[in-house]
């Protein structure tokens, strides 16, 4: 972290493409930041170690990503405290506040976690190798220092992540939200408007969209309660009222 203070003397020192960020961050939000921009790209391995178990570290927050299918997620924030988020993975927090004396002792600090080891350090050379040199020299400390051992850490199960940050009522409606999410899908789509023929692309999702908007309350609850077949008709019936069958753009 950086402090200003005024001087009646300018200060300089010799520097290639210096740059100075300033970067906002709410009051809650400020210890989090604090600990993924320090110390280099510290934080950012961190988050490669966290990947290493499937979470997602970044400036705000240690997150599951929740695929139900393909294309189709949900966030679940598992912690915003750095001491919390040090203790899952096997990091002494303590160590970190005390500072650092070298590049060394931050590699051998972050060698501490048990899952260091499912850290992909050929991806962490690839990784922006022109101004994240960090990257580098870790990886090259990793192969000089720590072989990789013949039977890794497993990470742990979905349930005993989401347990051990007491994240489990959280989790639970993610997975009811997209249960239905499929239940809808499976109910109401694109092939309730076949009876178009060939429209499709934008104009058929404008047409989807204002049949929506015909739907009183919560789209999605009406599906979810209703059965496909009182679906069909009630899309039949208005694409004649708007006379896109019938008479008009389809006959």
């Amino acid at each position: 972290m950086a402090e200003f203070f005024p001087s009646k003397f300018p200060v300089f020192c010799p520097a290639r493409d210096f740059q100075i960020d300033f970067i906002t961050a709410q009051a809650g939000q400020f210890e989090i930041r604090h600990f993924f921009l320090s110390w280099g790209d510290c934080g950012r391995v961190v988050g490669q170690i966290a990947g290493a178990v499937g979470l997602r570290f970044g400036q705000q927050d240690l997150f599951l990503r929740y695929f139900d299918r393909p294309g189709v997620s949900d966030n679940l924030i598992l912690s915003e405290l750095p001491e919390q988020i040090c203790e899952f993975l096997g990091l002494d927090c303590q160590k970190r506040k005390n500072d650092f004396c070298e590049k060394r002792t931050i590699f051998r600090w972050l060698w501490e976690s048990a899952y260091i080891h499912g850290v992909d350090l050929q991806c962490l050379r690839q990784l922006r190798r022109a101004d994240r040199g960090m990257y580098i020299r870790f990886a090259e400390y990793s192969n000089e220092e720590h072989p990789l051992p013949a039977c890794p850490v497993a990470a742990p199960s979905l349930d005993t992540i989401v347990a051990y940050f007491g994240k489990q009522m959280e989790f639970e409606a993610i997975k009811r939200k997209q249960a239905h999410g499929v239940i809808c899908r499976d109910k109401f789509g694109a092939r309730q408007f076949s009876v178009l023929g060939d429209l499709s692309g934008k104009e058929l999702g404008r047409i989807i969209e204002d049949f929506k908007r015909t739907v009183p309350g919560n789209f999605k609850e009406r599906v979810g309660a209703t059965e496909n077949e009182d679906i069909q008709l009630t899309v039949t019936e208005y694409l004649y009222t708007a006379r896109l069958i019938g008479v008009g753009i389809i006959t």
